[in-house]
């Protein structure tokens, strides 16, 4: 489980004994570092996200912070993991976040619902933190028809549309809770399409402002963060192109969406 890593880029010089979810965040930062075209994808996704915090005074919390990139591109925010990292402020679980009710102005989060085990306590967490008037902003993976054959056949991750988030008891897992990489792709899509209504029934005060289907060809095409990239960078501009003209079928094609929560 343990092994030991020299690491130049977090500000320590000497060999350090990491555990298995740090290494893998550090792989995240140098594959971050290889691939300038899933630097422009995230860019992208973190303007999204910066662009729909909630204008009311007070703290930006980022939850899953994962290798740093969106603390890199708004250095204000207060970012933190399950894991301890040294670009990240602190280390906790995200269904009990350790600050005072109604002190945070947004949530923003980049791929982390979909891998949280309790997605009900969570929520019940954001509700207790966010201010009136706060926002809840995530970036998550989305499952249309063209995703859900990439999800469902390539990528090592969960797909699986049956899940039930809000149908189990508060104490019964939806994904492994003790295997955090791990996750169900379909959650987001599930809870807030699907099971809009529950989720509105569930969190009266949780009002949905906003669910948008994004990032067609580009991202996947790109490899994430986990296969090799099939667009160089000098014809990812002609892509992007080809991604703008794809909106108007986003339902059918898309492989990432946008929510948008406001706290009443």
């Amino acid at each position: 489980m343990y092994s030991t890593l020299a690491i130049h880029d977090i500000g320590m010089t000497a060999t350090t004994t990491l555990d298995d979810s740090t290494q893998h965040l550090l792989a995240h930062r140098e594959t971050w570092r290889r691939k300038p075209v899933l630097r422009d994808i995230y860019a992208e996704f973190h303007r999204a996200i910066e662009s729909r915090l909630s204008p009311i005074p007070g703290p930006t919390l980022e939850v899953g912070g994962g290798p740093g990139g969106f603390k890199e591109f708004r250095e204000a925010t207060i970012s933190f993991d399950v894991t301890p990292c040294p670009w990240l402020d602190f280390a906790g679980d995200a269904c009990r976040p350790p600050l005072a009710p109604d002190s945070v102005a947004n949530i923003v989060m980049l791929d982390v619902l979909h891998h949280l085990a309790y997605p009900q306590r969570f929520f019940d967490a954001a509700n207790e933190l966010l201010k009136p008037g706060g926002r809840l902003v995530m970036i998550e993976p989305y499952v249309s028809p063209l995703s859900w054959c990439v999800y469902r056949f390539i990528h090592p991750e969960e797909c699986a549309m049956s899940v039930r988030p809000l149908d189990v008891a508060l104490d019964e897992p939806v994904a492994d809770p003790d295997r955090a990489w791990e996750g169900n792709q379909a959650i987001p899509t599930a809870l807030f399409w699907r099971d809009r209504r529950k989720f509105e029934d569930r969190y009266p005060t949780l009002r949905i402002i906003e669910r948008r289907r994004m990032s067609f060809l580009l991202y996947p095409l790109s490899g994430g963060f986990g296969y090799p990239g099939l667009v160089p960078a000098r014809v990812a501009p002609a892509v992007r192109r080809i991604d703008r003209w794809m909106r108007p079928i986003a339902r059918l094609v898309a492989f990432r969406c946008q929510i948008v929560i406001e706290r009443c």
